[in-house]
């Protein structure tokens, strides 16, 4: 069982110069930390709906990207490593407008993407830092 998220996406660097236009400073992402959570601000003043705005990591690309989620779900029949695709729908594409009036990117830079885990929950998927086996013993004696 994993959970899943399907949506549109772009670039954190594209999310962060169309944030940049706007005026108000609350919009303004420092780094790419805040960009998810400025996007949902805007995609709230705006009065948005059906679509929420996420970093996620891209499973396939292994970096970093504004997902617009429009549909999640727990899929009981899949896994990360095996996981069902989620088909764009009429209402998607509908969505897709949205977005491409709200960050003025071009249709061929928004695609879409099935990401499973999008929060991370299954953390045996996930590298652990290498730890030096003499700081580990170092450490054990002090």
């Amino acid at each position: 069982m994993v959970v899943k998220a399907g949506g549109y996406f772009i670039t954190l660097e594209k999310a962060m110069q169309w944030l940049s236009h706007y005026p108000e400073s609350k919009y303004h992402p420092p780094d790419e930390t805040d960009v998810s959570w400025k996007s949902r601000v805007l995609f709230r003043d705006k009065k948005i709906g059906g679509i929420r705005p996420v970093a996620v990591l891209h499973p396939k690309l292994n970096t970093a990207i504004l997902l617009f989620l429009t549909k999640i779900e727990n899929d009981l029949y899949s896994s990360f490593h095996n996981c069902a695709e989620y088909q764009e729908t009429d209402r998607d594409r509908l969505l897709k407008t949205r977005v491409l009036e709200m960050t003025g990117v071009s249709d061929d830079e928004v695609k879409w993407v099935t990401v499973p885990d999008p929060f991370m929950k299954d953390s045996d998927r996930y590298v652990q830092p290498k730890h030096k086996p003499d700081a580990y013993v170092q450490h054990k004696q002090d």
